[in-house]
């Protein structure tokens, strides 16, 4: 769903850095993701 996002902002999907994306990218996402990844 919010992959596509993910990949975009984070530069991929590695689960060792993603926890750590999603943190400090939070405000990148839109409000949907944010919502969905419940960040």
């Amino acid at each position: 769903m919010c992959q596509a996002e993910m990949k975009n902002i984070c530069g991929g999907l590695n689960p060792l850095t993603i926890k750590s994306c999603l943190r400090e990218s939070v405000h990148k996402f839109s409000k949907t993701c944010q919502d969905t990844l419940d960040l």
